[in-house]
């Protein structure tokens, strides 16, 4: 595992950094950080200034690779930085951000760059925290906050985006299986059960859809909504699953006419045909509308003139 971190021109001043039952005393986080999640290299990104006032001192107590980067005063600067820090960043690792002592716009900036490296070199972001100097007790015990959930939160408003806008579901299930494993760790206070169910049962869904099985499409929208009422406690009790539940009502919207309709054949199950038409026209799967459009089109006529549907 490795850490990126941030040095600015601060005085920073000793404190104890508390992060779960781990405390670490210092004037610089990223010694914290390192000791915390026992990191095998840490970066730290500083310009020129940082350095000049606080480098020798932290690598004496934590050596450290250094990222030399602008102070961030023109764009072009804050794309060198972004360029710089994410040139170092090695693919597949598994990353540790703290954002503790990141001036200016270095937070925001850290952020972009976790979501970035996430898909460009299969970079895992572990964990991003800050160390609330600001926030510490009369015993001089700082506590670290860690950040992670607004990562999620971007990944979760992402995934969504990629259903709601091609029907592809895929990276939803994933961000649902991530959720739940997460809670199975030792200092969870909460354990999903359904989290995985749900991801599932939305994927066999967009899967029928994806074929034109609409028989399939109606049972498998029943179960989904099914197992959405068992994840309930889920989501109320996880705090990385609330963004879905946010986002959940638009999903639920979407396939509401499926879910509440027992036959194909039956006007309600014409209305929901037309819904997955829709469906498919919105997401882009114009060969699926044809094809769905043209067996409905078949299947009613056979309804008024009580042909044979099949």
């Amino acid at each position: 595992m490795i850490g990126l971190s941030f040095l600015g021109t601060g005085n920073y001043e000793e404190t104890t950094y508390k992060f779960g039952e781990k405390e670490c005393k210092t004037r610089f986080m990223p010694v914290a950080a390192s000791q915390f999640f026992q990191l095998e290299r840490l970066f730290v990104a500083q310009t020129q200034e940082a350095r000049e006032k606080h480098g020798n001192a932290l690598n004496e107590v934590c050596p450290y690779t250094s990222i030399d980067i602008p102070s961030g005063k023109t764009n072009d600067e804050l794309w060198q930085m972004f360029s710089r820090i994410v040139d170092k960043i090695p693919e597949n690792a598994t990353l540790v951000i703290d954002i503790t002592h990141g001036f200016r716009s270095q937070p925001m900036i850290a952020l972009a760059i976790a979501i970035y490296l996430q898909t460009a070199k299969n970079v895992k972001v572990e964990k991003i925290i800050y160390g609330a100097f600001e926030a510490r007790d009369q015993n001089g015990v700082s506590p670290v906050f860690d950040l992670t959930t607004f990562l999620d939160i971007m990944n979760w408003a992402s995934a969504t985006e990629l259903f709601l806008k091609f029907g592809d579901a895929s990276s939803l299930k994933n961000q649902l299986r991530n959720t739940q494993r997460g809670t199975y760790s030792p200092d969870s206070p909460f354990r999903a059960l359904h989290l995985n169910k749900v991801g599932d049962k939305l994927d066999r869904l967009t899967n029928a859809l994806s074929l034109v099985r609409p028989e399939e499409v109606l049972k498998n929208a029943n179960l989904f909504s099914e197992e959405l009422q068992k994840a309930k406690p889920d989501f109320e009790n996880i705090i990385a699953a609330k963004p879905f539940a946010i986002l959940l009502e638009k999903i639920e919207k979407k396939f509401s006419p499926y879910s509440q309709t027992k036959s194909l054949f039956s006007d309600d199950g014409f209305n929901a045909q037309a819904e997955m038409i829709d469906f498919y026209l919105q997401t882009e799967q114009y060969q699926q509308a044809i094809l769905l459009g043209r067996e409905s089109i078949v299947s009613k006529v056979c309804k008024i003139h009580n042909l044979d549907e099949s």
